[in-house]
This record gives structure tokens, C-alpha cells and sequence, in this order.
């Protein structure tokens, strides 16, 4: 896995996937919430670009499914499961830990303590042939092209501007509290 891994990106590059899939991620709540809601809405906690969530998920995504990869159907079972379990494990350890619930699938069809359900599950299917099958395959030659030196500028970049906006925003929390 880890040959895998160094063989795909180098760690500056991997960064910088990180922050393309955040990037990509902030772009789709955006379009979904203009679209449904027919305004602009960040959903983010940061207030620029970027929600890290997608960013992880992505990685996560690309990290079990990239050795599956020539296979749409193995790619959609592993992700599906990789994320399912995730999903799960995360909502029932924030439920016991903090006695809240950031996710609610309670009332859906077919759910598992509220943590996941059918539409979860399908959706990570989704999401896994998308990131791995279609946007992996776009986004991989122009990151390859990036040489090492300059990716790791701009992930440290990036990585400044996204902890300068997030470390403000959890003192104000902090202070409220």
C-alpha cells in the first residue's frame, strides 16, 4: 500500500490533492445549496475555499480503491464499505464522546443506529467511481506535472492560508464557550 502510495504522488503532491479534493468539495456544496436554495451559501467553517472533509474523504477513497481500480464494480464495493464503516464508527464515536449527533439517518429507510443508511451506503458507491474513476484520471497527469520542489511550496501554502483562516475561527468558539 505504501509503495502504492509513494508510487502515485510524492508527499507534496499528495498534499496538494488534498486541497484540489477540499477545493472541489467546497465547489460542489456551493453549487448544490445555489441550485436548491437559489443563493450562495459557504458551508463551510473556514471562510475560504476549501472544506477539508472532502479532502480526507477523497484521500480515504483514492487510498482503498486505487488498487481496484481497473474494475468499476470492485471500486464501488471497497469504497462503499471503507466509507460505510467510517461513517458509522465516526457517528457512533461522536454520539458516545460528545453526546451529539452531527448526522441524523434515523428516519431513513433501512439505517443502522441513525449512523448510516441504504442512501449513505449507495452514495459512498457513488462517490467512489467518481473520485477514483473519473476525477482521480483528470486531475492526476496536471499534478503529476508539478515538479516536487514547487509542490511542496504551494501545499505549505495552501496549508498556511487554510490554518490561518481555521485557528481564528476556534479561538472565537473557544472564547464564546
Amino acid at each position: 500500500m505504501t509503495s502504492l502510495l509513494r508510487a502515485q504522488y510524492s508527499p507534496g503532491q499528495w498534499a496538494l490533492v488534498f486541497f484540489l479534493y477540499s477545493f472541489t468539495g467546497w465547489c460542489w456544496e456551493v453549487l448544490l445549496y445555489l441550485v436548491r436554495d437559489r443563493r450562495l451559501v459557504n458551508r463551510g467553517f473556514l471562510s475560504g475555499p476549501f472544506l477539508p472533509v472532502y479532502g480526507f474523504g477523497a484521500l480515504g477513497m483514492l487510498i482503498v480503491c486505487l488498487p481496484v481500480k481497473e474494475s468499476v464494480g470492485k471500486v464501488m464495493i471497497v469504497g462503499m464499505i471503507a466509507a460505510s464503516v467510517l461513517e458509522y464508527a465516526a457517528g457512533a464515536l461522536v454520539l458516545r464522546i460528545l453526546h451529539t449527533r452531527y448526522w441524523d439517518y434515523s428516519g431513513q429507510r433501512m439505517n443502522l443506529g441513525g449512523h448510516v443508511c441504504l442512501m449513505s451506503v449507495l452514495t459512498w458507491a457513488a462517490f467512489a467511481v467518481v473520485v477514483v474513476c473519473i476525477l482521480h484520471p483528470l486531475f492526476q497527469p496536471s499534478v503529476s506535472r508539478i515538479p516536487e520542489s514547487l509542490c511542496g511550496v504551494m501545499a505549505g501554502a495552501l496549508a498556511v492560508l487554510a490554518l490561518g483562516d481555521a485557528i481564528p475561527r476556534g479561538l472565537k468558539r473557544r472564547a464564546r464557550t
